[in-house]
């Protein structure tokens, strides 16, 4: 019965009405291994991670994985990335909200990103302007660490990214807006040495006055 529902819940979503006819989407020009996570979402609820392997059993995690590296993070980022792209494709609506949940989670915790030239052209490229998904948790974490990204080596590379016209576009108001901030903060912030100094010296001042009464 939940194949059924599964092989249902597939057929709809990969189908899409056009006009008074019905057309089916083709997966020709997918990569294998997106179509495979991608059916594998409809069956189970979750299309995987790096550490899962090919059917039959989508979700039999390899043993012995102990430590996730540098680069296991940016091809998770990628991979979430690409499921994001597809279920803004198809139509699946959960498939989108998980992938963007872990997209968001793992970007914010995973600074460095030596890899950010190739997420945001990915992210840039592979989603509708309009879809701020995945675009804001990228411009927020650039954002966040813009002194470490326009002194590291990843933003050189990243000029060259036709998308980082984009990025820079709307990076740049929160940049500004943050600093702005930081300089508010500070110009409201009281003066507490000014009176500590006075403080001081109409203490001292008082000191010698009652010295030389004394």
């Amino acid at each position: 019965m939940a194949s059924e529902d599964a092989d249902r819940q597939l057929a709809m979503s990969l189908s899409y009405e056009n006009g008074s006819s019905k057309s089916s989407l083709d997966l020709k020009e997918e990569h294998p291994q997106i179509v495979q996570r991608l059916i594998a979402f409809f069956y189970y609820g979750d299309y995987g991670d790096l550490t899962s392997i090919s059917p039959p059993l989508f979700f039999v995690h390899k043993t012995g994985v102990s430590t996730i590296t540098d680069q296991d993070r940016q091809d998770s980022l990628l991979l979430h990335c690409a499921m994001y792209a597809c279920a803004v494709r198809y139509h699946v609506a959960e498939l989108k909200t998980q992938a963007e949940g872990r997209f968001k989670a793992l970007v914010a915790s995973s600074w460095p990103l030596k890899d950010l030239p190739a997420i945001v052209a990915d992210v840039y490229t592979s989603t509708p302007a309009n879809d701020r998904g995945l675009r804001d948790p990228i411009v927020a974490v650039c954002s966040e660490h813009i002194d470490d990204l326009v002194k590291g080596p990843s933003w050189q590379e990243l000029t060259m990214v036709e998308a980082a016209a984009q990025l820079s576009q709307e990076l740049l108001p929160m940049v500004i807006a943050t600093k702005n901030e930081a300089i508010q903060r500070l110009e409201t912030r009281p003066n507490t040495n000014a009176g500590d100094c006075h403080g001081g010296a109409g203490s001292g001042g008082v000191s010698r006055k009652n010295k030389r009464r004394s």
